[in-house]
């Protein structure tokens, strides 16, 4: 989960320290409750933040492309596959250590097709609608139109979505 989660917060917040934190926060607790020693804990959510910084848009990209004048499209370019890389090597290191330490997976079976298609039908309208309001704010430019939005606001929608429940 946590492979996963820094995976698709790479695409958002492009900070690994903030990645980290939040997943620390989140993850944390919860994977001491399952039976995972701290440290294990620990060092899976702070290692796997680590992906963060090559998913565009990734404020390292960004600082470097202005910097030193280098195209960031082409940096958040070549970052994709090294960043989907990374989530592979990070997904196969972290099954292999947890299976070493013991540590069993909460659920004894993947889901069912039918339960995939339910928990997507039930979260569709979030997932498109946090897309619509990403665009053109995630690349960090100014908004130039009246439909565009900064990342904040697309956070900030994406939170009010995230507690509709």
């Amino acid at each position: 989960m946590s492979v996963m989660l820094s995976t698709l917060m790479g695409g958002v917040s492009g900070s690994a320290n903030a990645d980290a934190v939040m997943e620390s926060r989140i993850l944390g607790p919860e994977m001491i409750k399952q039976g995972y020693s701290r440290g294990y804990g620990a060092a899976v959510n702070g290692l796997t933040s680590m992906i963060t910084c090559t998913i565009p848009p990734s404020m390292g990209f960004i600082i470097y492309g202005s910097e030193g004048e280098v195209s960031i499209g082409r940096l958040f370019v070549g970052g994709v596959i090294p960043g989907f890389l990374m989530m592979a090597m990070f997904m196969a290191t972290v099954h292999v250590t947890a299976k070493r330490a013991g540590y069993l997976p909460v659920n004894d079976r993947p889901p069912s097709a039918p339960e995939v298609l339910a928990a997507l039908k039930d979260n569709i309208y979030a997932l498109l609608i946090l897309a619509g309001m990403s665009r053109g704010g995630i690349d960090g430019r100014r908004p130039q139109h009246d439909n565009e939005t900064h990342p904040s606001q697309s956070a900030a929608g994406g939170a009010r979505l995230f507690f509709r429940k």
